[in-house]
């Protein structure tokens, strides 16, 4: 299946707010494999991209990344420190429980501890007192379930975890859609394939590095898993 194209959401002399389709990679190492970083570098003609924050390579949303080293430093900094740079996410679950218990608009925090595989780099929930342990916390609420059973929840991380948000709904019995990896089926009801993960990462805020003012974006998630929502109004995005 063909990727989409990136799409450039906003730039000035600072930064750059891009829209990252899912089945891309943000950053890469195989020489031969398109990446979101080579991509602006090419854009931008310049050798340098300041990587604030990443996505996994299946999953879509918007990314900011700095034109230069102090706007990269602030943005960072907003990031790991301040926690002014903030990310809300849409995610689609064909639960594993028959009766999901969630209410909608009913918010639940989760609260784990996970630890990565180091042969196959899968995230995996384990106790407190496991050596090298992460505590990981996000508050979800459920948005709209379809007769079919496939939910649309609406996430956000209080926690900079690898895999956090795939691993912890997966755990909570809300494993995502398309998501093999932790336990996501693959097909939709009607037997269509599911070719990524069902998560977006549809808004992004922050202060500009430069100016101070606050900058906020929003997409819609892309999909035909995500047309019946659509078709609903359940999504407010720009896009």
């Amino acid at each position: 299946m063909k990727t989409e194209k990136p799409e450039i959401l906003y730039e000035d002399n600072s930064i750059i707010v891009v829209y990252k389709p899912a089945g891309l990679a943000t950053q890469t190492a195989r020489l031969t494999e398109p990446d979101l970083a080579s991509f602006l570098k090419s854009y931008l003609g310049s050798s340098y991209l300041g990587i604030i924050h990443r996505l996994d390579q299946p999953v879509e949303g918007c990314l900011v990344f700095a034109k230069d080293k102090k706007s990269a430093g602030i943005l960072t900094s907003a990031l790991t420190k301040e926690k002014t740079l903030h990310k809300k996410y849409y995610c689609l679950s064909a639960d594993s429980s028959e009766e999901p218990s969630e209410k909608t608009n009913e918010e639940i925090t989760l609260m784990d501890f996970l630890k990565q595989d180091p042969q196959n780099h899968v995230m995996h929930v384990v106790s407190a007192q496991d050596m090298g342990a992460q505590k990981a916390v996000l508050r979800y609420h459920l948005i709209h379930r379809l007769e079919s059973g496939i939910g649309l929840y609406h996430v956000e991380i209080q926690t900079g975890r690898f895999h956090q948000i795939r691993v912890q709904m997966a755990h909570a019995g809300h494993p995502l859609l398309g998501d093999a990896k932790y336990g996501g089926k693959r097909t939709l009801p009607s037997g269509e394939a599911v070719p990524n993960v069902c998560l977006c990462a549809y808004a992004l805020s922050f202060r500009h590095p430069v100016t101070g003012k606050n900058m906020e974006f929003s997409i819609n998630p892309r999909g035909e898993a995500y047309a019946p929502f659509k078709e609903q109004g359940c999504f407010g995005g720009n896009l």
